[in-house]
């Protein structure tokens, strides 16, 4: 389990995402969820910059109940030194397809590994 994010940080990125989550966008190169992306065809995320993904890199949710938005904050999780990230929040009625687009997106995040490791090094 992973352990909840700092709730400064999780207040921070609420406070900047008014609007709930709508879901995962489908792009040429890359899932989108609120102001993250994970590449399609390379190891990498993007919030602005693009960034490598780890082994530890993963979506998860925790509950929030910060100002107006009271239901399940989106939390991306670097593992990394990029650090966390918040994608947004869902009220609670709408927690299922919160684990859906997470789920979704561990997977596409444990692909983008595999193929990763599965390339053949240069010698």
């Amino acid at each position: 389990m992973t352990a909840p994010m700092d709730e400064q940080a999780l207040r921070f990125g609420l406070k900047v995402r008014p609007k709930p989550l709508v879901g995962i966008k489908d792009t040429v190169g890359e899932w989108q969820l609120g102001t993250l992306g994970i590449a399609k065809t390379d190891p990498s995320f993007r919030s602005g910059w693009s960034f490598s993904l780890t082994p530890t890199a993963h979506f998860a949710k925790q509950w929030s109940d910060i100002d107006d938005r009271r239901g399940w904050a989106v939390t991306f999780r670097s593992g990394g030194v990029n650090g966390d990230f918040v994608a947004g929040w869902v009220p609670p009625e709408r927690e299922a397809e919160a684990d859906q687009w997470i789920a979704f997106l561990n997977a596409e995040i444990a692909a983008r590994l595999a193929e990763k490791a599965a390339r053949p090094t240069a010698t």
